[in-house]
């Protein structure tokens, strides 16, 4: 059957001919019937019906279709004082504005073993333990022309802690525990369609110091964090941080450091994948990678087939549009979730009662500290430099008792003890005090390492041989002092009460400095005379 074209085109050709016929019959026309292809012309790339705002002007992008609840897994290897994990988080916009949002974002992931026998807190293993949350509200916005996003958001972190052995495994520690640590976190961020920049700050609060095994504490970090991060090439971006991290109480890990990280989004959206490297004084060197994968839904799931089937990938910048980014980074999941932890502390011999002069702990604790002495976590700078020594005697004491706990609501007793003391020309104090009262001797590189081997060797490896209930050694009470003692891994509250009470001392000779201790004459490079390197 003939189309409308062709038939109108049969019809001019009948007429033409009947036409040229009546003019000049003697002339002789021949016709031919063709049929002329009509071609439609192929047009730009219509993004999917669901997603119309991914080819509209800028302007006209309206956010409650590109902003959507979206959720999905995320994983990252161990950084510096993260671990190894896994997990899902969820994004949910609370209020959509014509140029503003607020949001919520809740993570969740499960922590893996330590890789390698590298501890991700720089001594201590990490082991796989119960999983850690991170809570983010928000509220962001687009500029007039909307040519910038700009946020702000604010939340709080948590990580439970389970601790392994010592990265080097002829270290021996005991009594590992489990501990817990919260953080808050107050971001801002400014996203245009080639930068992104963000200050993050972390803050740990409540019991942000705790005894991890017989030999460390781990601390929480404190961080402040300024990034700025460039779309390099299609689909890959690059960011530059500066960081200052501190710990509450010690400087032991004060210090700034500076993390690289590139990203590459491929074409069909949702998906970040990525690695950073980092490095500052303390962590020293530590490379990470992470991936990032988010679905979400046009319209609220109905049904399961709904649920498993989304009918949108979020962020889907396919077409590839810079000029989107700041509507894309509307509903992003904010950065920096992690609370991050260190363990630079070793206490002065809690909870190790007797002491006694083995060895193996001796060595132990040289090899701990060769080990440790590559990637020193403090230099001299924060220390008393001596040339000269005296040989001294100094008093090595300690409290025992039994002391009254509260647990299910019940008095309980325990065998408690202090911490360890020294007392060298009349002044008490405590053994691990080592930055108020050890000085190095001139020629000593690293007085952090140098000051740890003469504190240990007095706390873990001095033979208490004698005994008293009188206490001349002035080691505070519980009712001054309860954290100085201790059952187990656990502190006394203050004022408990401690009966049969009694304190193991010995005597001790060392190397002092204006009533402070400079060594042990014959060890760690200090002679008999207190001359080191005699």
């Amino acid at each position: 059957m003939l189309g409308k074209q062709q038939r109108v085109l049969l019809a001019c050709t009948l007429v033409g001919s009947f036409c040229a016929n009546a003019v000049n019959a003697n002339d002789q026309e021949s016709f031919k019937l063709e049929t002329i292809p009509i071609v439609q012309g192929v047009g730009n790339f219509k993004p999917p019906a669901d997603r119309p705002w991914l080819d509209e002007h800028l302007l006209d992008v309206d956010l409650n279709q590109a902003v959507k609840t979206t959720y999905g897994p995320q994983f990252s290897t161990q950084g510096a004082g993260t671990p190894n994990q896994a997990g899902l988080g969820i994004f949910v916009p609370i209020s959509i504005g014509k140029n503003d949002t607020w949001f919520a974002d809740l993570q969740v992931n499960w922590p893996f073993d330590d890789l390698n026998d590298r501890s991700s807190i720089v001594a201590t293993k990490v082991k796989s333990g119960t999983p850690a949350t991170s809570t983010r509200v928000g509220y962001r916005w687009l500029t007039n022309q909307r040519e910038w996003m700009l946020g702000v958001n604010g939340g709080i972190d948590t990580r439970n802690l389970n601790s392994g052995g010592h990265e080097d495994n002829d270290i021996d520690v005991s009594g590992s525990e489990k501990v817990d640590f919260t953080q808050a976190s107050l971001g801002i961020e400014a996203v245009n369609k080639d930068w992104r920049f963000d200050i993050n700050t972390r803050l740990p609060f409540g019991n942000n110091k705790q005894l991890i095994n017989s030999t460390y504490e781990a601390v929480a970090l404190n961080e402040i964090r300024v990034k700025a991060t460039r779309q390099t090439f299609k689909r890959v971006k690059t960011g530059l941080s500066l960081y200052y991290q501190w710990q509450p109480e010690k400087n032991l890990v004060d210090s700034s450091g500076v993390e690289l990280d590139i990203t590459f989004e491929p074409c069909f959206g949702g998906l970040v994948l990525g690695s950073a490297i980092s490095y500052d004084p303390f962590f020293k060197t530590r490379l990470t990678t992470f991936a990032k994968y988010r679905i979400g839904h046009v319209k609220t799931p109905k049904n399961l087939n709904e649920l498993l089937r989304p009918k949108v990938k979020n962020p889907y910048t396919y077409p590839f549009r810079t000029e989107l980014s700041p509507v894309v980074a509307m509903g992003a999941t904010p950065q920096f979730r992690n609370v991050r932890v260190a363990d630079p502390e070793v206490p002065g011999g809690e909870g190790s009662g007797s002491g006694s002069g083995s060895s193996s702990s001796s060595s132990s604790s040289s090899s701990s500290r060769s080990r440790s002495s590559s990637r020193s976590r403090s230099s001299s700078t924060n220390s008393e430099i001596i040339s000269a020594a005296t040989v001294s005697s100094a008093t090595i004491a300690y409290g025992a008792g039994e002391g009254s706990v509260t647990k299910d609501g019940s008095k309980k007793w325990r065998t408690v003890s202090s911490e360890k003391y020294a007392v060298v020309s009349g002044k008490t104090f405590e053994v691990g005090a080592e930055r108020e009262n050890y000085v190095c001797p001139a020629q000593v590189s690293d007085c952090f390492v140098y000051r740890r081997n003469v504190s240990r060797e007095l706390s873990r490896n001095t033979n208490f041989n004698q005994e008293t209930e009188d206490n001349t050694f002035d080691i505070p009470d519980t009712d001054r002092s309860g954290e100085r003692w201790k059952y187990g891994n656990k502190e006394l509250e203050k004022g408990s009460e401690v009966d049969n009470k009694r304190y193991k001392y010995a005597e001790r000779t060392v190397c002092t400095v204006n009533r402070k201790i400079a060594g042990i004459p014959g060890m760690f490079g200090m002679d008999s005379s207190c001359r080191f390197g005699g």
